[in-house]
């Protein structure tokens, strides 16, 4: 007679244990959701509570720039060497320099080597691509590498640059692939390519790519940048998100931890909160998607046809961005054009130890860029198999 009572004690125990388990996942998917759109209306309004740094070094950098209004609505920070837009004409393409920041960062992570470069170019033109650094930070972008090199080209325009040698990290590197396509494609604006038959080297005469997910499945993402992904989560983790976690994930991709000085990752940081950026990371972190949408079809068949010099300039002690995908870049690219410099330095190698990494580039162009013989390749295959 105790048999059946029992089975009968089981089955509601059993039945109990779903109704609580059920009504526990049930209340957590409703908090999730709830705070995700609760989230999700605070990001969207572009003007309440903004937040304006007062970082030193940015204050500086941002005295060195100006804001360049683009689609008629956002206002972009532009550092151009030259002051004057309209002497434009004087400074050749071949004595201009393009260089286009990663994520999540900004253009202030070169201020350390402008000075370098400037011994080979009379023009050096960073920007602050939208949801960076000091440029706005709207809801309402679509925060694409399409977008980007859109902005990019409309910043270009305003400033009558008709050129330059590529210069690009991190996400940069994609960015400045997207051009590259473009170019090559006789897609550019006519005051970049006149005609379809201008070739892509005499708008880009050489491109550099520093570290970056250019094989983004050799790279190693951070748990972070997964999570900022995943609709259901990217928002309540970038609510999170906080000055802590940002300098452990970055000093976990430098040569060493102590690298960078707390002056530098206190800029990053300010750069961030600036304009409430913080509040984009969910968004301008997509071009990880961008990457993997694009790589193959897009992106690498342009770079194994690129005629004019690359150089591949690597931090081979980077752990997100590891010495794989230099290896891979290199394997894509013409070895008859094709430069590779390691560098005993991480992610960020211009910040790491900025003259090491100007010596680099200034090496390459003095070292390689003979008019009358072309341009010389060196690729250290010794370093590559380390």
């Amino acid at each position: 007679r105790d048999q059946p009572r029992k089975d009968i004690n089981y089955w509601l125990m059993g039945v109990q244990s779903f109704l609580w388990n059920g009504l526990t996942w049930t209340i957590l998917v409703v908090a999730i959701v709830y705070g995700t759109l609760w989230i999700d209306a605070s990001f969207e309004d572009d003007c309440a509570d903004l937040f304006f740094t007062d970082d030193p070094q940015l204050m500086e950098w941002e005295s060195k720039g100006e804001y360049v209004k683009v689609f008629n609505r956002y206002n972009i920070f532009v550092v151009d060497s030259l002051k004057s837009a309209n002497s434009a004409s004087r400074v050749s393409v071949d004595r201009t320099l393009l260089v286009v920041h990663g994520f999540p960062t900004s253009s202030v992570d070169f201020a350390p080597s402008l000075t370098r470069l400037h011994e080979r170019f009379d023009r050096v033109i960073l920007v602050d691509l939208p949801g960076f650094g000091l440029s706005d930070k709207p809801a309402c972008l679509a925060y694409s590498l399409q977008e980007y090199a859109d902005v990019l080209l409309a910043v270009w325009a305003q400033r009558n640059v008709t050129g330059g040698h590529l210069m690009l990290h991190d996400m940069g590197d994609s960015v400045g692939e997207e051009l590259l396509v473009r170019a090559d494609r006789g897609q550019l604006p006519a005051f970049l390519q006149p005609t379809e038959s201008t070739h892509a080297a005499q708008v880009f005469p050489s491109v550099t790519f520093n570290n970056g997910g250019m094989h983004i499945e050799l790279a190693s993402l951070r748990v972070s940048q997964y999570l900022l992904r995943v609709p259901v989560f990217s928002r309540l983790f970038s609510h999170l998100f906080n000055e802590f976690v940002f300098r452990r994930q970055i000093r976990s991709i430098l040569g060493s931890p102590d690298a960078l000085s707390e002056a530098d990752l206190t800029t990053m940081w300010q750069a961030i909160l600036h304009k409430n950026g913080w509040r984009r990371i969910p968004q301008t972190i997509k071009y990880i998607d961008d990457r993997y949408r694009f790589q193959n079809a897009r992106l690498i068949p342009t770079r194994t046809a690129l005629s004019m010099p690359v150089h591949v300039l690597w931090g081979r002690l980077d752990t997100v961005a590891p010495l794989a995908i230099a290896s891979a870049v290199m394997a894509d690219l013409p070895s008859d054009s094709s430069t590779l410099t390691l560098l005993d330095a991480g992610h960020f190698a211009m910040l790491e130890n900025p003259m090491n990494w100007a010596d680099a580039v200034l090496n390459f162009y003095q070292s390689c860029h003979k008019p009358s013989s072309g341009w010389c390749s060196v690729i250290d295959q010794a370093l590559l198999s380390e």
